[in-house]
């Protein structure tokens, strides 16, 4: 009994670690996460750009509908 309860500390011990750090440095991971997505959204747009299939204003707009269509679907599920 005594050993499930200190390998369920080492498990749950990482986690709590970073929730301290997020509690205390919210600045630094506000910056870290917008850097994620503005890195994300980077390469989101060159692909777009280098992607010929996507240069077509109306396919463009059809694949983004489609996407907006299915993460609204998973979001329902969710």
């Amino acid at each position: 009994m005594r050993r499930r309860k200190i390998i369920k500390s080492i498990k749950s011990s990482p986690q709590k670690g970073l929730k301290k750090l997020q509690l205390k440095h919210k600045v630094i991971f506000t910056l870290i996460g917008s850097v994620g997505v503005i890195l994300v959204w980077r390469g989101i747009w060159t692909f777009s750009d280098i992607n010929p299939f996507l240069n077509n204003p109306v396919s463009s707009i059809v694949v983004g509908l489609i996407l907006v269509i299915i993460s609204g679907f998973l979001f329902k599920l969710a």
